[in-house]
C-alpha cells in the first residue's frame, strides 16, 4: 500500500513542519450525504414533521455506516502500512 504524506507546520516553530501520513479514507460524516428519509441536502439538517430540527434521521446514519464498512479495510490496511515503516 501507497502511503501519501502531508506537511503540517510544527507549532511553535519558524518555518518548521513535519510529514504526515494521510489516509486514503476518512470516516463518513452523516450530514455529507443527502437524507434518504427527508431528501435533506448534504450540509443540512433533516427536516420532521414539525419542520425543520437538530435531528439526524436514522437512515441517513445507516447510510454513512454502510460506506464506513467499505472505507474500514482501507483505514486498516494504511494504519497497517504506517506501523510498518515506522518500525
Amino acid at each position: 500500500m501507497r502511503v501519501l504524506y502531508a506537511t503540517l507546520p510544527v507549532s511553535g516553530r519558524n518555518s518548521v513542519s513535519e510529514l504526515i501520513p494521510i489516509p486514503e479514507a476518512l470516516p463518513i460524516n452523516p450530514l455529507s450525504l443527502e437524507c434518504p428519509t427527508c431528501k435533506a441536502e448534504p450540509g443540512r439538517n433533516c427536516v420532521a414533521n414539525t419542520g425543520p430540527s437538530q435531528t439526524v434521521h436514522f437512515t441517513r446514519v445507516e447510510a454513512a455506516a454502510a460506506i464506513d464498512v467499505g472505507n474500514k479495510r482501507k483505514r486498516d490496511e494504511f494504519i497497517k502500512a504506517v506501523r510498518e515503516l515506522k518500525s
